[in-house]
């Protein structure tokens, strides 16, 4: 199974940059130095932003979880990075209550 509406996918710039990307985030930080070995930067967010993207439209939807504010998706496949590595990812994203389009939780190494 495909990400549903994966076509209308969003990211959020400070789910990339204090997050994804910040060496200094309490939880993001493991994240950050992984996206970071493989290319990715703060500077260039954007490519991460692509990456994860092309990632919601080709990963496969391995779980799905209920919650009080929507469905969450578990996505695994490849990432396509700037380094040339093609690493094993896990995303998580969320079709709030009441809307149809997907929205990045988190992305981590699978």
């Amino acid at each position: 199974m495909k990400l549903p509406n994966f076509e209308h996918a969003t990211i959020r710039e400070e789910k990339l940059e204090k997050y994804l990307l910040n060496i200094s985030h309490p939880d993001g930080a493991s994240k950050a130095r992984f996206f970071m070995q493989r290319g990715f930067s703060t500077e260039s967010a954007n490519n991460l932003r692509l990456a994860l993207l092309e990632h919601a439209k080709e990963g496969k939807v391995v779980e799905e979880i209920q919650n009080p504010f929507g469905m969450k998706y578990v996505l695994k496949g490849f990432l396509k990075c700037p380094n040339g590595t093609k690493p094993n990812l896990c995303s998580i994203w969320i079709i709030e209550n009441g809307k149809d389009i997907p929205e990045l939780v988190t992305a981590y190494p699978s």
